[in-house]
């Protein structure tokens, strides 16, 4: 199953890319993430390849997701790979530096995984677009947010 979504957030594109980029600035606009761990360290540089771990709250249960960074552009676009025993996702962020503001392409794939995956996501999209417009609105509300001198919020 496919989501794609566009969006233009009233903030510089800086600003944007940090939220999408850094771990720590991801929690402000992810509030159920609780944590991402590199097994073989933090990469420097161009982190395609890299791999690490998301936890994620889920209501009143924990989530933890094996992740795999697929492409990866500094302050144009990131690519990764999630997945738990559950949820397989190849999820796309793309930015496009607008006149006054930043333009965002969501695009994500997803899969539930197992036998009954296939039949089962049909079901669960409804879940899940909403689990994408809630962060996506997150990320916009997070930037757009008066921010410092420095543009760091």
């Amino acid at each position: 199953m496919r989501i794609v979504r566009e969006i233009d957030i009233g903030a510089p594109h800086a600003r944007v890319w940090q939220l999408l980029s850094d771990d720590a600035s991801r929690k402000l606009w992810m509030p159920d993430l609780i944590a991402t761990t590199y097994p073989a360290g933090r990469p420097t540089g161009d982190p395609t390849g890299s791999t690490f771990r998301e936890t994620m709250r889920e209501g009143g249960s924990i989530r933890s997701f094996a992740g795999t960074v697929t492409a990866f552009v500094e302050g144009r676009m990131m690519a990764v790979r999630l997945q738990d025993h559950q949820l397989r996702m190849e999820i796309d962020y793309r930015l496009n530096r607008n006149a006054n503001s930043t333009g965002l392409r969501y695009s994500g794939e997803f899969q539930l995984v197992g036998l009954m995956g296939g039949m089962m996501i049909g079901m669960a999209r409804p879940m899940i677009e909403g689990m994408v417009s809630r962060q996506l609105d997150s990320l916009k509300r997070v930037a757009e947010a008066k921010t410092d001198a420095r543009g760091d919020g």
